[in-house]
């Protein structure tokens, strides 16, 4: 049987709730408090497609993890690095570590950290591949 994108985003949020270690919450798309503080993860699908086998589906999705700025001297904030390499490697070792169910997982790309405001964001990319048998 064929998966939904947001049964898709179910599988690699509750694979993110058995093992990523944040100090906040995980949240599917759009669940995120909107005036969250914490270091939150989300999980977003992003695209997919049928195989050309009918027997297979493939696509991405997103997982963004916002850890809070650090302060460094009055009143600067800067980016946590050591926290976010923390993640990173979390990230990683989770993709690589995952051998079971229905899905193949890669990353998509080399994981990534961008600021957005009082934060900044661990991006990865999550390649899956999905056989329906």
């Amino acid at each position: 049987m064929r998966k939904t994108g947001l049964s898709i985003e179910g599988y690699i949020f509750h694979l993110m709730v058995e093992s990523l270690q944040v100090r906040g919450g995980i949240y599917r798309n759009g669940t995120r408090p909107f005036d969250s503080k914490g270091e939150d993860a989300i999980v977003s699908f992003l695209s997919g497609r049928d195989g050309w086998d009918g027997f297979s589906q493939s696509g991405v999705v997103n997982v963004n993890v916002y850890v809070p700025n650090i302060e460094f001297g009055m009143p600067y904030l800067v980016k946590d690095v050591t926290r976010c390499e923390e993640i990173e490697e979390q990230l990683l070792s989770i993709l690589e570590g995952h051998k079971t169910g229905d899905f193949l997982l890669e990353t998509d790309g080399t994981p990534t950290t961008f600021a957005d405001g009082d934060f900044h964001v661990v991006n990865i990319r999550v390649k899956y591949r999905y056989n329906r048998i």
